[in-house]
């Protein structure tokens, strides 16, 4: 899963571009606000991607570990990262080696569902938390750009629900939170993009890896299929996050 899909910045970049052109709220800046960094904090983002979350000024004076299995992650997000004091770990979220009581917050953002045991690494990652710190991680929930599902499983075979929901879903994520922490808030996240236009959806189902496996037969399918969706009208998709800050 890392070499054939974060590899590169490639295919999160085509997932993100959709939420990048069509989403009417700052998801980002909506993280932010909820998990309130303070300056002089010691912060871990544990699968952190390409940094987008990092890419605004103003952001506090925190000291910022970013850590992601794939190397071409971590250089992407420590080239966007606007901290002044930053450095980048290949690590494995499973498998984390830092110092107990290291992080005054930890950041775990969509990307518990790429795990194999992921209310396991939830748990692992308690004691690495300073007293006093949080947990901030973030899912899809249930309906998350749910037309498109429908779309991908017509042309790819896929299920027609998000499968990163089916693999650890919001309710499944605040139990484990619950678990491992006790004291766990809650903050639901929703938009609506509506899309007219084919190119950012073929690009988004093209970078699945269901759609890679299959090779330059499965482009046609996926055109077809999003032509005939986008002929009824234009492509209404609901945003459907949740965002957990856990305290021990």
């Amino acid at each position: 899963m890392v070499e054939g899909q974060y590899g590169t910045t490639s295919n999160l970049a085509a997932r993100g571009a959709l939420h990048a052109r069509y989403a009417t709220r700052d998801w980002f800046g909506w993280v932010h606000e909820r998990v309130a960094l303070r300056d002089g904090e010691a912060v871990l983002d544990i699968g952190c991607g390409a940094g987008w979350l990092w890419d605004r000024p103003g952001l506090p004076e925190v000291t910022l570990t970013l850590a992601d299995r794939s190397p071409a992650m971590v250089e992407a997000a420590l080239g966007r990262a606007q901290v002044a004091e930053k450095t980048g770990a290949v690590a494995d979220a499973e498998a984390l080696g830092f110092a107990a009581g290291q992080f005054d917050a930890i950041l775990a953002l969509h990307m518990a569902y790429h795990l194999a045991e992921p209310a396991e690494a939830l748990a692992q990652m308690a004691p690495l938390l300073a007293e006093g710190g949080r947990l901030a991680l973030s899912v899809n929930a249930t309906g998350n750009l749910g037309a498109l599902w429908e779309i991908a499983a017509e042309c790819l075979g896929l299920p027609p629900m998000d499968p990163s929901v089916a693999v650890f879903s919001d309710i499944a994520a605040e139990a484990a939170l619950v678990a491992a922490f006790g004291q766990v808030e809650r903050h639901d996240y929703a938009d609506l993009y509506v899309v007219s236009e084919p190119e950012p959806l073929v690009a988004y189902l093209s970078s699945l890896p269901e759609a890679q496996e299959a090779g330059a037969d499965a482009t046609p399918a996926i055109r077809a299929a999003v032509d005939a969706a986008l002929e009824r009208g234009p492509l209404e998709l609901p945003r459907r996050s949740a965002l957990f800050v856990a305290r021990g």
